[in-house]
């Protein structure tokens, strides 16, 4: 007997090992192709090596389309556009399933996978929320309301509806599949109210019709939530109404939510010092908020007048990139670059702009590694955050467009980044010479900014963070951009800017406007000569080079011009 079981498990073992020498020796031999029988969808992927079969997936489905769900029974038609959920495919992951898919049953039979597919979910039930609400005829929920200081109720009405989540799970697929159409049936639904659920339905919404919750953040009022308000979360049963609720959600991550907070640095007396402290972000958790809110009408359907709900209890803390106690641990011990410009003359609405621009830089860190953009650090340029109409330079052009003057700060900071010998990753030259960048400096140490096309950008390769402090002089008419951090010992090596070709500036224009009262001239454009300017910027620590670069200006050529009135006299 112990025999015969020996033998049997001998051969039993021995199949494996054959099993797998040949499953092995397929593997080898298939030498980084997928196996032949391994389709996606109804495409064969055999004998592909990942990059072809990504390149094939990608050329036959190319990105997601937008998927048309079709009712059944009321024949209406929705579409889910595959943008509005951020969907998208993932051919080389995709690649990489059939890639592992081994076995002897993929030699002689047929495997087929899906395509690997992602959407935000959020965003796809905000969608299917929207579908199901249109859906007609759409039953009618039982429904509360105060009109005149009475309760006034709803029962309800049947009407059909679909399955949300049913709904869901057949786009999940029909993405997977490369397919563009969702069929889904709609269902008789009837939540009327009738008898004692209605009676029960009348005195609940009589009991919460004169109370309130209250939602509060770090000892204050940040949302009230009265009687009327509460009637809206009324259901059949405990479950607060979706929609009510989508609305709550959405006034209280206004109101609360906010995003982390880095301290902002000052320096004075050799040391940095705080005057803006850090704080957490916080970020609503939702199902928490449902699980308060839900607590909340239930005690008050018993005893509150009101209920308050914290709002740190129904939130997540995210910590800023450093704390204020951390200020003596990101290397900001010196100055180590600096970098001024003048721009007397300037009309009020660009020294408006420029002293608005250079204050939004005060304070910012820029870690070690990070490569500084000065448009993404400024932000939006325009009349909606601040700025006034003054001149700027735009396709050839002299013309009036928010934010002129942003330039005057683009070239002090170009200054400073030079002079703390950091690595300047994009700068470009203005198209003319312009006077206020030459008050007190050469041609050719200028740089100039338009969002989001033209930037300047630096990267920090120090070893610690730096710290950018700006001084805007409006009465002296000065700009000054300091950068604190931890001298690495590097030297700069700036030569002077040499001017190496020069052109007159053309004759001055004028131009009659009519709308400008006779004898009425303003200048809308300064002569400049044209210029051709270099000069070669090096940095070097311990004997090595670290960064050598020549900056090539070239400038045209600039003719003055003025609007000459023709308009009638005033």
């Amino acid at each position: 007997m112990r025999r015969h079981f020996v033998a049997a498990l001998f051969a039993i073992v021995a199949s494996i090992i054959l099993g797998a020498g040949a499953v092995g020796a397929y593997t080898i031999a298939n030498g980084g192709r997928i196996y032949r029988g391994v389709w996606v969808n109804d495409i064969s992927l055999a004998g592909l090596n990942l990059e072809e079969a990504t390149r094939t997936l990608s050329e036959k489905y190319g990105s997601p389309q937008d998927i048309k769900i079709k009712i059944e029974e009321t024949g209406q038609g929705f579409l889910i556009s595959a943008k509005s959920v951020n969907a998208s495919y993932d051919f080389e992951k995709t690649a990489q399933t059939a890639l592992a898919l081994r076995g002897l049953k993929h030699v002689v039979g047929r495997d087929t996978i899906s395509l690997s597919a992602s959407y935000d979910r959020d965003l796809l039930a905000d969608q299917i929320l929207v579908i199901s609400s249109e859906v007609s005829p759409a039953p009618q929920y039982p429904e509360a309301r105060i009109v005149g200081g009475d309760v006034v109720i709803n029962q309800g009405a049947a009407g059909v509806a679909i399955d949300g989540q049913e709904l869901e799970k057949k786009v999940r697929y029909a993405l997977s599949l490369g397919q563009t159409e969702v069929t889904i049936a709609a269902r008789e639904k009837d939540p009327s109210l009738r008898g004692e659920a209605l009676s029960r339905f009348r005195k609940r919404a009589g009991v919460l019709a004169n109370k309130s919750i209250v939602i509060s953040s770090e000892g204050e009022t940040r949302l009230s939530l009265g009687g009327g308000e509460l009637l809206a979360f009324l259901t059949r049963d405990r479950a607060l109404d979706e929609l009510a609720f989508e609305k709550l959600y959405s006034d209280i991550a206004q109101v609360i939510e906010r995003d982390p907070q880095n301290p902002v640095f000052e320096m004075k007396g050799g040391r940095v010092t705080e005057f803006s402290p850090a704080f957490d972000g916080l970020k609503i958790k939702k199902e928490e908020l449902r699980n308060r809110v839900e607590d909340a009408m239930e005690r008050l359907e018993k005893e509150s007048v009101s209920v308050e709900i914290s709002a740190e209890a129904i939130s997540v803390r995210t910590p800023p990139d450093f704390a204020s106690n951390e200020i003596n641990q990101l290397g900001i011990k010196e100055l180590i670059g600096k970098g001024s410009s003048r721009f007397a003359g300037s009309p009020a609405d660009r020294v408006h702009n420029i002293a608005l621009a250079s204050s939004r830089l005060n304070g910012i860190l820029i870690p070690p590694g990070e490569v500084f953009s000065f448009n993404g650090a400024l932000g939006d340029i325009s009349a909606y955050t601040g700025y006034r109409q003054s001149y700027i330079i735009s396709g050839g052009k002299t013309i009036l467009g928010d934010g002129g003057g942003v330039c005057q700060v683009s070239t002090t900071f170009f200054r400073a980044a030079l002079d703390a010998g950091l690595s300047v990753e994009d700068r470009r030259a203005h198209s003319y010479r312009v006077g206020y960048y030459e008050q007190d400096s050469l041609p050719g140490l200028d740089a100039t900014i338009y969002s989001p096309f033209v930037d300047l950008k630096i990267r920090n390769d120090t070893p610690k963070h730096i710290l950018i402090q700006t001084k805007a002089n409006t009465k002296d008419m000065t700009l000054e951009f300091e950068f604190y951090g931890t001298d690495d010992g590097r030297e700069i090596r700036l030569t002077e800017p040499q001017i190496l070709s020069s052109s007159p500036a053309p004759e001055t224009l004028y131009i009659d406007d009519p709308s400008l009262p006779a004898g009425v001239v303003e200048q809308v454009d300064y002569a400049a000569p044209g210029a051709k300017v270099s000069y070669d910027y090096s940095v070097e620590k311990n004997g090595e080079v670290l960064s050598s670069e020549t900056f090539t200006s070239t400038y045209r050529p600039w003719q003055a011009k003025f609007r000459r009135g023709t308009g009638p006299a005033q």
